[in-house]
């Protein structure tokens, strides 16, 4: 149920991208091509300064690669905020008739990623990612797995994204208690396996203990994560052990099979 916007951006990066390369200077647009362009590019930087690893995961120049992904609910409230004013822009643009033109494009990518997250919001899939498929502990060690550790600064950016991972899983253990209290939680059957998944992001064959060949500063972030990873993951095993258990229903199920209904029939 998580969306992954990886997609979906990379083409509106491109297409934006294809528009400021040009190599001989364009006729001057109709002020609607102006507004979806500048709607794009006001997106597209917000995008990727809420998302700080899509830099990481598209090996884009001059991005930083030393912060984690905001998941507190403040955080989506406001993202939430600025989505819609977003969609209310778009719609009062008249989509382009040129079929297949840059802003053409533009403005359906916008319109599918923005009305998409924007129905999509009735599955509240901040309170309930413990999923053995989709929770955190998927693709953390992905990230750190092609973090940039070829530079000095790269170095300092690798500690300064792995500081902020007891923030993010105190962050994800808030929301679980939150999803429980007010009735989301993922099926018992998709978290059985996540107290083994997060247990082996500390065992010897880790990412994050994993030895580099001739990267020094391999010995940096091994004496730096034992410090900081072993209270936050061994807080979420507990919390995890707990939803797997026999609280894992805290509500009636008629109740659940409302809220699962209202999500899934959108996501059909």
């Amino acid at each position: 149920m998580n969306r992954n916007p990886l997609f979906a951006l990379s083409a509106l990066f491109f297409v934006v991208a294809c528009g400021q390369q040009a190599d001989e200077p364009a006729a001057e647009p109709e002020p609607e091509v102006r507004a979806i362009e500048a709607l794009a590019d006001e997106y597209l930087d917000a995008v990727m300064a809420r998302y700080p690893s899509l830099g990481t995961q598209l090996s884009l120049d001059g991005a930083r690669h030393d912060r984690l992904f905001d998941n507190s609910l403040e955080a989506l409230a406001n993202w939430q905020e600025r989505e819609d004013a977003w969609f209310a822009r778009l719609n009062e643009i008249p989509q382009p008739a040129d079929v297949g033109s840059r802003d053409w494009v533009s403005h359906g990518i916008l319109h599918e990623e923005l009305g998409s997250a924007i129905a999509l919001r009735v599955c509240r899939n901040e309170l309930w990612q413990a999923s053995a498929a989709t929770g955190w502990h998927r693709g953390l060690p992905f990230l750190f797995e092609i973090q940039p550790v070829d530079t000095a600064e790269h170095r300092q950016q690798t500690l300064a994204r792995l500081a902020e991972v007891d923030r993010f899983i105190d962050t994800e253990i808030a929301n679980l208690r939150l999803g429980l209290e007010t009735g989301y939680s993922a099926p018992r059957v998709t978290v059985l396996k996540v107290p083994g998944q997060v247990r082996a992001l500390i065992d010897d064959d880790s990412i994050f203990q994993r030895t580099p060949p001739g990267e020094s500063v391999s010995f940096e972030i091994i004496d730096f994560t034992e410090e900081t990873k072993g209270p936050g993951m061994a807080d979420f095993l507990l919390k995890v052990a707990v939803i797997q258990g026999n609280r894992i229903r805290l509500v009636s199920q008629q109740r659940m099979i409302k809220i699962n209904t209202a999500c899934y029939s959108w996501d059909i």
